[in-house]
């Protein structure tokens, strides 16, 4: 699992349909996922990437029911912020 992620943090959210989360952030121009499908992958990460999840609320769409729902959440809440 990648660390220092906090740095670019952008969001993370649910997916209720692979059951993960799903951690968005920027690297320079790029933007990565981080798929955690097991909550104990956390221990993994930083200290300041687990300050990071902690302070920032996970998003997530209830009524979203295709592939798509971590996506289109995440996107959402970017364009709120214009980081995207």
């Amino acid at each position: 699992m990648e660390q220092d992620f906090h740095k670019g943090f952008l969001c993370w959210s649910y997916n209720c349909l692979s059951t993960e989360a799903v951690i968005t952030y920027k690297v320079e121009n790029e933007v990565r996922h981080i798929h955690v499908y097991d909550p104990m992958w956390i221990i993994n990460c930083s200290a300041r990437d687990i300050e990071c999840l902690f302070v920032n609320n996970i998003c997530y769409k209830v009524e979203d029911r295709s592939g798509n729902a971590v996506s289109e959440s995440c996107n959402y809440l970017l364009s709120e912020r214009n980081q995207f």
